[in-house]
């Protein structure tokens, strides 16, 4: 650790302030002290601070007071929260708000000298990140998603929209990877030293969207105790990616077109605006450009879609099955302790000859499984009950495939009845969101029916 780290101790007790003090000094750093909040954040103003920790329960200005106005000075300073007090809400609140992390009191030297040290690595790795050689720093798009012409043009219009500040679309079907390209976008982008935020605006309840875009006052409705930030907030100077755009409820569709288009917004229970700093990037798929009035507003959409970018399906770039096939074998031996080799070639052959209908993600779910059940090589027998949907079924002309030569009729009408039912799940599946009884409604079938389906073909 560098002798001229500069940490910045901010509690009102005193006697803490020394015990921290020591600690830092004895590991060669530099210590600036504040009993309060408003002291702290001059420290910080003036670029005194290379990591900070903070109190929480403070008199006058609180902790969390001062994390919020402290992210507004400088949005890249860890901040490490610590508390006598210290709950589950109290800890979820300061990490969502941007601190770095929590301590509970009483803490080890080595847990607080740890978290530092983690904290300055982080930061140190972000300001690499925000440098022009930033890209060889990271993982490359084709690193990441295969190396098919496919990819090779989806990379060049990524490294040609990355550097602006347009508002971006991503469209592709489920599963191709919308949030590796928004990732990508991010890391090439001037923006890459600060934080990107992603937002499932699926998976938010309606009464809770609004505050967890734009955050909220404290007392702004029942149950708010303290002030809190939103996404558009805590993505400040950084990009906001908002994934299953087509998803987002219209009431929320105007508020959040009205932000665009104004560059401000208020906090739930606010009346001060609020500078929208950050960069968007929406992520959907569904063809927005065709939905109806009722379904997704086309103002918002025409917002949005300042440049769109369509990811490409598993089925059209086939030649990356291989690749990613592989990386995914050795993620997962990391991860179970395995040493897989590979997979034969009639594995590889099948994989090959899928329709992946859902596309990479499926990919890498049925490898992760087949890691787990092969020894040292995986065959076509590891991969399970989802062999029977491995092959497309041939065109007019085209012949038999391989593997039906010698099976019975039987065998073969399981087969295709296998490849009818998963295919018909999958497209039920998309179009409700993943909502299993949603779907359970939709086929007329009972809800363990279709949990089962869903675990038998992997989805």
């Amino acid at each position: 650790m560098e002798n001229r780290t500069t940490v910045l101790i901010v509690d009102d007790v005193e006697t803490i302030r020394l015990v921290l003090r020591v600690i830092m000094k004895r590991e060669g750093m530099e210590v600036i002290e504040a009993h309060d909040g408003q002291t702290a954040l001059d420290w910080i103003q003036r670029g005194k601070a290379d990591v900070m920790l903070l109190d929480v329960r403070m008199p006058g200005m609180d902790g969390h007071e001062v994390l919020r106005r402290a992210r507004l000075i400088d949005n890249d300073l860890p901040v490490i929260m610590i508390t006598a007090f210290a709950g589950v809400s109290d800890a979820v609140h300061a990490v969502r708000a941007g601190a770095y992390d929590y301590l509970a009191k009483p803490f080890s030297n080595e847990e607080v000298l740890l978290t530092i040290h983690n904290a300055l690595r982080d930061r140190r790795r972000k300001s690499r990140v925000g440098r022009p050689d930033s890209e060889s720093e990271g993982p490359s798009l084709q690193d990441e998603m295969g190396h098919s012409p496919a990819i090779q043009a989806l990379a060049a219009e990524l490294k040609r929209v990355a550097p602006t500040d347009f508002s971006i679309l991503i469209v592709g079907e489920t599963g191709v990877g919308k949030e590796v390209v928004a990732r990508a976008i991010h890391r090439q982008s001037p923006r890459a030293a600060h934080k990107l935020v992603a937002v499932d605006c699926g998976a938010i309840p309606d009464t809770l969207i609004e505050s967890e875009f734009f955050g909220h006052e404290k007392g702004a409705f029942t149950g708010a105790d303290q002030t809190t930030l939103g996404k558009f907030e805590t993505a400040a100077g950084g990009t906001l990616f908002l994934d299953e755009m087509s998803n987002l409820p219209l009431a929320m569709q105007g508020k959040l077109l009205r932000t665009l288009q104004e560059k401000c917004f208020y906090r739930v229970g606010g009346c001060t605006p609020i500078q929208a700093e950050a960069r968007i990037l929406a992520a959907t798929n569904q063809d927005l450009s065709r939905a109806g009035a009722a379904e997704f507003r086309s103002d918002l959409y025409h917002r949005l879609s300042e440049y769109v970018i369509r990811v490409p399906t598993l089925r059209e770039r086939k030649a990356d099955i291989a690749f990613l096939a592989k990386r995914f074998v050795e993620r997962t031996n990391r991860e179970l302790g395995k040493q897989v080799a590979g997979f034969t070639d009639g594995a590889l052959d099948i994989l090959r000859h899928r329709n992946w209908p859902g596309n990479v993600r499926e990919l890498r779910n049925i490898v992760r499984r087949a890691v787990l059940l092969a020894e040292d090589v995986i065959g076509p027998e590891h991969l399970g009950p989802l062999k029977p949907a491995l092959v497309e079924t041939p065109t007019a002309g085209s012949g038999e495939p391989a593997e039906r030569v010698g099976q019975s009729l039987k065998e073969i009408s399981k087969q295709c009845r296998t490849a009818v039912e998963r295919s018909i799940l999958t497209e039920v599946m998309e179009r409700v969101g993943g909502n299993k009884a949603m779907a359970a409604r939709v086929l007329q079938v009972d809800y363990k029916t279709i949990h089962a389906k869903i675990k038998e073909y992997g989805l």
